[in-house]
C-alpha cells in the first residue's frame, strides 16, 4: 500500500539525497511507514542555500522524493502549473494521502484528491491565515483568506485529524472525520524528570536568555522581543546574554543590540539535530517565545524537557502550555515586563515541577500510541487494512 505526504517544507538536493534543515529526518517517516509500504514525498526544492553540514538527511529506504519549485511569491506562480501536473499523477497512483497544513502544495493537492476520491489525513499544525498573513511578503497577505478558507474545507471533509493542540486548531479547523490531539515533538518524558536548582535565578549574574527560530520570520516578532528585553535591562539594570538560534542575525537586530548596552549578542546559527538543540538549551537561564502566532509551540515544550523556565506571548496554543503569570500580549511591553518580573521572582523549582507535570502529556511513547489510534481507525474505516 502506498501513501503520499505533502507539505511544504524545503529540501536541499546533493549527491542524489535530500535533505531538510531540521525538521525532516530519516527517521520522521518511520511513523507512517508502519501503515504503508511505500511513501512518497511531495514538499519543494528550497530556493535559499544552506550548508548541507547543517542539514539533516530526509531520505531512506522506501520514501521517494518529489520535491517541486517553490512557487508561493508572485514571481514564481508561473512555476505552479508545472508542480501541479507532477502531483495529479504521484496522487492518481497513491492509496491514500496525509496533507500537513497549512502549506501552498497540500491545498493545490486537494483537487485530485477529491478528483480520484483518495481517503486522506490532515495533520493540523497552525493557524493558515496567520502563518500566511503574518509575513512580510506581499503574497502571503492576498494568500492568506484563501489558504483560510481552503483549511477549513479540507479538514472538515478529511477521513482523520490530528491535531498540535488540544483546543485551540480544533476551534478554527473543525472535522467531522475521527481525530486527535497529536503534538509531534519528540521528548522521553522519564528523563526530563530529574532537576534540582537554585530557588531563584541569580539577577546578580547575566542572565542568559534564548530566542529560537528564523530571525528574518517577522510572525516570529524577534525584534519586538528583543527590544522589550532591552528596554527591560535599561530599566532594571540588569544584564542579558541573548542567544539566538534558528538562522543568520539580519542587520536591524544588530543595530537594536547596539542600542542597549546591558544587551549581549551571541548567534549560535541553525542547529541540525536534537543533540544539538538540547545543549544550546542547557547554556540558558531563560527562554523567552515572543510570536505574534503559533499552532502548538514545539520549542516551548523543549524549553521544559530541558528544564527552562519560559515566558512566551499568549497565541495559539501556547496557554495550554504556560500558566498566565507567564504569558504576554506579544504587541505590549508592560505586560511582558511583568511576566518576566513574576519569574525572576518565582521559586524556580516550583515551576519546573509545574512544566513537567504538562510535559507529561506530551511524551513521546503517549502521543504515538494517539497518532496509531487514529491511523488504525480511519485506515479499517476505509477498508485500507
Amino acid at each position: 500500500m502506498k501513501a503520499t505526504f505533502i507539505h511544504d517544507f524545503p529540501v536541499i538536493i546533493s549527491n542524489e539525497n535530500y535533505y531538510s534543515l531540521g525538521g525532516f529526518p530519516e527517521n520522521i517517516w518511520d511513523r507512517y511507514l508502519k501503515y504503508f509500504d511505500e511513501l512518497n514525498i511531495i514538499c519543494r526544492i528550497s530556493s535559499d542555500k544552506f550548508d548541507i553540514n547543517k542539514c539533516v538527511k530526509s531520505n531512506t529506504h522506501k520514501v521517494n522524493f518529489y520535491p517541486q519549485l517553490n512557487y508561493s511569491s508572485l514571481r514564481n506562480l508561473s512555476k505552479r502549473r508545472a508542480s501541479i501536473r507532477n502531483m495529479n499523477t504521484i496522487i492518481k497512483e497513491s492509496d491514500f494521502v496525509i496533507i500537513r497544513l497549512p502549506s501552498i502544495l497540500g491545498v493545490d493537492a486537494f483537487k485530485f484528491i477529491k478528483k480520484y476520491n483518495k481517503p486522506y489525513l490532515v495533520e493540523v499544525v497552525g493557524n493558515g491565515y496567520d502563518a500566511f498573513n503574518l509575513t512580510n511578503k506581499i503574497s502571503g497577505k492576498i494568500l492568506a483568506p484563501f489558504i483560510h478558507y481552503m483549511m477549513k474545507k479540507i479538514v472538515y471533509n478529511a477521513n482523520g485529524a490530528i491535531y498540535v493542540t488540544e483546543k485551540y486548531l480544533q476551534n478554527i479547523y473543525s472535522t467531522k472525520g475521527i481525530n486527535d490531539n497529536v503534538s509531534n515533538v519528540n521528548i522521553d518524558w522519564q528523563e526530563t524528570r530529574n532537576f534540582n536548582f537554585e530557588k531563584k535565578i541569580n539577577v546578580n549574574n547575566v542572565i542568559k536568555i534564548g530566542f529560537m527560530g528564523k530571525p528574518d520570520l517577522s510572525y516570529k516578532n524577534f525584534y519586538r522581543g528583543i527590544d522589550y528585553l532591552g528596554r527591560f535591562s535599561k530599566e532594571k539594570g540588569y544584564n542579558f546574554e541573548v542567544s539566538i538560534a534558528g538562522g543568520e542575525i539580519n542587520n536591524s537586530l544588530k543595530e537594536l543590540f547596539n542600542k542597549y548596552s546591558r544587551l549581549e549578542l551571541n548567534s549560535v546559527g541553525k542547529l541540525s539535530n536534537k543533540k544539538l538543540v538540547n545543549e544550546w538549551f542547557k547554556t540558558l537561564d531563560i527562554f523567552i517565545h515572543p510570536s505574534l502566532t503559533e499552532g502548538l509551540p514545539r520549542v516551548i515544550l523543549e524549553a521544559f524537557s530541558n528544564n527552562k523556565p519560559v515566558i512566551a506571548s499568549n497565541v495559539g496554543g501556547t496557554p495550554e502550555l504556560l500558566s498566565e503569570d507567564f504569558m504576554f500580549n506579544p504587541l505590549s511591553y508592560d505586560e511582558f515586563k511583568v511576566a518576566l518580573m513574576k519569574l525572576l521572582d518565582s521559586d524556580l523549582n516550583k515551576v519546573l515541577n509545574e512544566n513537567n507535570i504538562k510535559l507529561k502529556n506530551y511524551d513521546s511513547a503517549f502521543l504515538q500510541q494517539k497518532r496509531d489510534r487514529v491511523f488504525k481507525e480511519v485506515l479499517y474505516k476505509e477498508r485500507l487494512i
